[in-house]
């Protein structure tokens, strides 16, 4: 075959893939030309274009059930998140002091499978806070949450001594624009249970509502 027949063989291909491209409904009355075209088909042999198209079908189906499946799985984990978020917020609206919102960030956060931890830390003044930045560095400066692994003297200073490597969220949480009087931090044992893609929306709710707390409960 000569180069010019080639690229001859090539532009007619193209412009066949650009016509059906186009007509996508070209083979709608010549079902009898669809049975006569063939597919490779690995190991099996060929198959007719019908064929091939129900299986693809088949395949694209299967595909979307799956798709179905996980959107409606966390439709379902987003539901349960707005419930129990519902539910803090109207607990921490009728706290009267630390104590109270300490106690009901543990009665409600530590029942997700994901949380091994709770905690919430007030800063009292510039060495506390300062201390916070020392010990969790960007973490603890960001207005941003954070939600990924963290280290085991990262672990420690927001849940204590025995708390092994891991990860977690943490946000900080504000009463005035001028100062972040504390941090909220959800964690776990498992390095891999917090990530970036961990969606953060419903716990950074409930720390604005902590922050507009503060600014009333003071130091109680």
């Amino acid at each position: 075959m000569t180069d010019e027949t080639q690229k001859t063989d090539q532009i007619d291909e193209a412009l066949i893939e650009a016509y059906l491209l186009e007509h996508p409904d070209f083979f709608q009355d010549k079902l009898e030309l669809l049975t006569q075209i063939t597919l490779p088909h690995g190991d099996h042999g060929a198959i007719s274009l019908i064929e091939r198209q129900q299986s693809a079908l088949r395949e694209r189906n299967v595909e979307l059930r799956h798709q179905l499946s996980d959107l409606k799985r966390i439709a379902e984990a987003n539901e349960k998140r707005l419930t129990l978020t519902t539910t803090l917020v109207e607990g921490l609206l009728n706290c009267h002091g630390r104590a109270q919102i300490k106690t009901l960030l543990n009665e409600h956060l530590l029942q997700s499978d994901t949380n091994d931890f709770v905690a919430i830390h007030w800063f009292d003044n510039d060495a506390e806070q300062q201390q916070a930045q020392d010990k969790l560095g960007a973490i603890a400066r960001s207005q941003k949450a954070f939600s990924g692994p963290l280290r085991e003297v990262e672990m420690q200073f927001l849940f204590g001594s025995r708390a092994p490597a891991g990860s977690g969220c943490v946000i900080a949480f504000n009463h005035s624009e001028a100062t972040s009087p504390g941090l909220l931090a959800l964690g776990s044992k498992d390095s891999s249970a917090f990530d970036s893609h961990t969606g953060t929306v419903f716990i950074s709710h409930i720390a604005r509502v902590i922050g507009a707390l503060t600014s009333h409960l003071g130091a109680r």
